[in-house]
């Protein structure tokens, strides 16, 4: 135990500060030092003969990481035809263009599930070391007070950090593209939800630690009995701890973490009452005085700001994109409602599924139920139910019977942590940050070994029941051989990308020399040969070939990958290119496009086989939908319309009625030198504009500038008349109106001009030049 315990620590402290341990290194590291914390524990109890501890919610635990093992399982197509049809549909396609069926799995993506399957079952082999861990108060008092330093530590860096660099992680590391950084976490919800799950256990010390001063004293005596009696010392420092804890979930600007937070003050209070009325409501009054405060020298402005964004200041309706994700959600439940489209595939899944405009993408649910239903179906969503109900109810069952202040408080603190992750899941995907989830598991084995352990100097340390000796075989046996097996696949899933990503940069050109191209094959087909079940190997591999005109070759890896991944749209429209079967082409084109994650990125190539196939409508239709959503998409579609010799009224029809799209699209022909079609859509976009939106004064100013820049002053000066109607006001159209007249020998329409657009902009330096010039600028 001396080595087992302090690798335990090691655990507990790297899975925070390894940025939450998000990243593949990060997480395969926790496995791996899971996996030797857990064959060190269960070989201890084997070699000393002690029967392990009972553990709580083991059933269910072990049926979901079973439930996972089914879904990997190859089956035959015509079961899974019949006992999941969704399942089969996804991989249908691919049938026609092997030409044979094979067995397939009740997951849309194997290498994600795998990943999720080793992802849970670490977390279930910490709960279970953690039950068996910390059975003895000692042990269990050092291991929370660990934790709730840690936290301290880091919520009082994150609010340095947020006030000197909160772009980056701690201060080294530069967070993504429009992230929002607090401390290690690039997600400032995760962040929040870390520190939910401490936070109680901060204040479960601090009330533990409180100092029992004799009320029959005076109040100055109290004072000092106060400061000077063992304990008060952690008392402070663990109130300080739980104040900074809960203070930098305000400073992170998580809505659902400040409300979380809230809630679980109060969650923590009302249990500690169920167990002891009438004790601690001035504790609970203090906590919250102080953290208030101390968010008021951080300001509340910013706090108020944020929760506005979520709500239609005219309508009062709640905004937020989440709303629209759980709406498509439902559809994809409904498609897989029993077995799911397995762990780990919502990424891949959604895509097919999904309503909303725009081109992003999403990579969880926003809402860790439903993604657990889509995922996992009503069986696994059943199963991790059972599982956190069969802890909670235990916990709260040893809870209601002990008498021991430390393990009355820190239960009920581990129980006010689980249910205040559990709440705020319901808006996002906390249970999928590595450092969260890790965490909550640990807090499950702290609520079952708190709600047992006790101060005994004979007999047992632990209320738990312990199974039988013949246990110890079957169970180290069992877990020696499924850690081996975790360690094997994910040190190769490592080696694999640390392989690839040595190669990965080479860009395929026609300027890439032949050794580089070589040695790109072969950190590629070395990555494969280490990971097998990732089809992101085989896609770069067909890729590589296909670029030295070896079609075959790519075929065929193309068509591995879409085993592996049968939503890859990339592999789907490939094959869809290579295959000669007219009739399969087009149904991979289609669903190639309809299940790409980034659907812009392959929007092109199945516009350009439909309009090769001769579907001009089809196409002038997807240009129309696509374009309505982003504007900058006018300059990759526009060469089709001159290779394919689209008519004008084919334009139009394939054009939005936006007056953006028809000005961008008049750009590009003035820029090809077609002025003539420039000036045809730079006019015309005036008149796409809907009386019910607001007027762009650019509409009117980029017909203006192209009359001008073409020399036809007449046609520059009526859209500019025609501007100041439909735009009154916007300064600038006065100004240049002002000098169209001053140039002409008008000055007292020039003098009226340049009156109203001082009126309008008091500051406008071309007003003040025009007076100047007219010899009036003293009059104004």
């Amino acid at each position: 135990m001396k080595v087992i315990f302090p690798l335990y620590l090691v655990i507990l402290v790297f899975a925070p500060t390894a940025f939450g341990t998000t990243e593949l290194w990060s997480m395969v590291t926790v496995e791996m030092l899971t996996g030797l914390v857990a064959v060190g524990v269960f070989t201890y109890f084997w070699f000393l003969k002690k029967r392990l501890y009972v553990i709580p919610g083991i059933v269910p635990l072990l049926l979901l990481l079973a439930f996972m093992v089914v879904q990997l399982v190859p089956l035959p197509p015509e079961l899974v035809r019949v006992i999941a049809p969704a399942n089969y549909s996804v991989y249908e396609p691919l049938f026609a263009v092997a030409g044979e069926q094979w067995w397939i799995p009740l997951t849309v993506n194997l290498k994600a599930t795998i990943q999720e399957l080793f992802r849970i079952g670490c977390y279930a082999l910490f709960y279970i070391v953690t039950v068996q861990l910390l059975q003895s108060h000692a042990t269990l008092k050092r291991t929370v007070s660990v934790v709730v330093w840690l936290a301290a530590i880091i919520a009082f860096l994150a609010l340095i950090h947020r006030v000197t660099s909160p772009d980056t992680l701690f201060w080294f590391r530069k967070g993504p593209e429009g992230s929002y950084t607090v401390g290690p976490w690039v997600y400032h919800n995760q962040y929040a939800g870390f520190m939910e799950l401490l936070s109680p256990l901060a204040i479960a010390l601090f009330l533990f630690y409180k100092p029992r001063v004799t009320p029959d004293e005076g109040w100055r005596q109290r004072i000092v009995d106060f400061f000077t009696m063992p304990g008060t010392s952690l008392h402070m420092f663990y109130g300080v701890a739980a104040v900074v804890i809960t203070m930098s979930v305000f400073v992170s600007l998580s809505r659902g973490g400040i409300l979380t937070i809230f809630a679980s003050l109060l969650i923590f209070f009302l249990l500690y009452n169920l167990k002891r009325p009438k004790h601690g409501r001035l504790t609970l009054i203090l906590v919250i005085c102080c953290v208030l405060s101390s968010v008021s020298w951080f300001g509340w402005d910013i706090i108020v700001a944020e929760f506005n964004q979520g709500v239609d200041q005219t309508t009062g309706a709640i905004k937020d994109g989440r709303l629209d994700i759980w709406r498509d959600c439902w559809q994809l439940i409904l498609a897989f409602p029993i077995l799911g489209a397995g762990f780990g595939t919502f990424v891949d899944i959604f895509p097919s599924y999904r309503t909303i405009l725009g081109s992003s993408f999403f990579v969880h649910a926003h809402n860790d139920y439903l993604e657990l239903l889509t995922d996992g179906g009503v069986i696994g969503i059943g199963l991790a139910g059972w599982f956190v109900l069969a802890v909670l109810h235990h916990g709260w069952k040893k809870i209601r019977m002990r008498r021991d202040k430390f393990s009355v408080l820190l239960g009920i603190g581990a129980m006010t942590g689980i249910i205040a992750i559990l709440i705020h899941s319901v808006t996002d995907f906390n249970m999928h940050n590595g450092a969260v989830g890790l965490y909550f598991f640990f807090l499950c084995g702290v609520l079952v070994a708190a709600g047992n352990s006790r101060f005994t100097a004979y007999g047992a340390q632990s209320l738990l029941g312990r199974y039988s000796l013949g246990r110890n075989a079957l169970c180290g046996l069992g877990v020696l051989g499924c850690v081996a097996v975790m360690l094997v696949v994910q040190y190769r899933t490592l080696a694999g990308f640390m392989a690839y990503g040595q190669v990965q940069n080479i860009y395929l050109s026609q300027y890439l020399r032949p050794e580089r191209l070589h040695d790109l094959i072969d950190g590629t087909e070395r990555a494969r040969r280490l990971d097998p079940f990732a089809g992101g190997y085989s896609s770069a591999l067909a890729s590589a070939y296909l670029h030295q005109g070896e079609y075959q070759k790519a075929y065929d890896f193309h068509l591995e990958a879409a085993r592996k991944s049968p939503t890859s749209g990339v592999d789907l429209q490939w094959l869809g290119l290579l295959t000669e079967n007219a009739d399969t082409a087009a149904i991979l084109m289609e669903e190639g496009y309809k299940r790409a994650r980034h659907k812009n990125d392959l929007v092109m190539p199945y516009l350009e086989y439909l309009l090769r196939q001769g579907e001009r409508q089809r196409a002038a239709a997807l240009m129309q939908e696509k374009l309505e959503l982003e504007n900058g998409l006018v300059k990759r579609v526009a060469p089709f319309f001159s290779e394919f010799d689209f008519s004008r009224d084919e334009i139009d029809y394939a054009l939005p009625q936006k007056p953006s799209v028809w000005i961008i699209y008049g750009d590009y022909l003035q820029k090809t030198g077609d002025i003539e079609g420039a000036e045809y859509y730079r006019s015309n976009a005036l008149n796409h504009i809907d009386s019910t939106e607001e007027i762009s004064p650019h509409w009117y100013q980029q017909l203006i500038s192209f009359y001008n820049s073409i020399k036809q002053r007449d046609k520059a000066i009526r859209t500019l008349r025609l501007a100041v109607e439909s735009v009154p006001n916007y300064a600038p159209f006065h100004n240049q109106l002002g000098d169209y007249y001053r140039t002409e020998g008008i000055t007292y329409r020039a003098e009226e001009e340049y009156r109203n657009a001082l009126l309008l902009d008091p500051r406008s330096k071309a007003a003040k030049r025009g007076l100047r010039l007219m010899g009036l600028l003293d009059a104004y």
